[in-house]
């Protein structure tokens, strides 16, 4: 892949929080909470390159994925690779198949969006790389053992190309994104270097300051 590709990662940090899309990604803030550790030892099944054949069903860990067209790469925790007439040629299966990516996490299954996103830009990278159409992708979360279906509609597919060109407008000219203060922030692993609260007072005195202070 050339140099100005994106992770597929980026994407998830980016639809998570631009925030901490930035301290990750520039400032390189890879700091670690205990649920991520978990999700780390949780996510060791789907750590080494394997395949496996089960019947119709090729199940293939760790596979590296990329897309010429939108340039970007990345790593699938799991393919599942389904025996059907109407699936794609796969060369090194010698046979027609459906493909399926999945992704592992941590804890209970719940909508996010940056999942969704994650999954849809693999997505986008096994269309193109095996020359066939993928209607849906699964996460997988350890904590239930369950699984959350995940549409590739029309509408997925145009929300994570809209976050790629942003991603790649923002390399061609970074900058530092301030906080904003939500709900899911005492959470992130981030927290305390973020410091959105912190923002969020300055801003507020800020604003007192503009309103009642006047100065003859």
């Amino acid at each position: 892949m050339e140099d100005n590709s994106i992770l597929i990662s980026w994407i998830s940090e980016y639809a998570y929080c631009r925030r901490r899309f930035y301290l990750r990604v520039f400032e390189q803030n890879n700091i670690e909470n205990g649920s991520l550790v978990e999700g780390r030892l949780e996510h060791k099944q789907v750590d080494q390159p394997v395949i496996e054949k089960r019947g119709p069903l090729v199940k293939v860990t760790r596979l590296a994925v990329n897309s010429e067209k939108y340039q970007m790469h990345g790593i699938c925790d799991s393919i599942e690779f389904t025996e059907s007439e109407e699936g794609a040629y796969i060369d090194f299966l010698n046979g027609t198949y459906k493909i399926c990516p999945i992704e592992y996490k941590h804890g209970k299954s719940r909508d996010e969006i940056e999942y969704n996103f994650q999954l849809m830009a693999q997505a986008l990278c096994l269309e193109e790389m095996f020359q066939t159409n993928i209607e849906e992708g699964y996460v997988y979360y350890t904590g239930q053992k369950v699984r959350r279906q995940i549409r590739f509609d029309a509408a997925l597919r145009q929300q994570v190309l809209e976050a790629v060109d942003g991603i790649r407008a923002y390399l061609q000219d970074p900058k530092a994104i301030l906080p904003e203060y939500r709900k899911r922030c005492p959470h992130c692993s981030l927290y305390e270097i973020c410091a959105p609260k912190s923002v969020m007072a300055k801003k507020y005195l800020e604003r007192i300051w503009d309103h009642y202070v006047h100065i003859e």
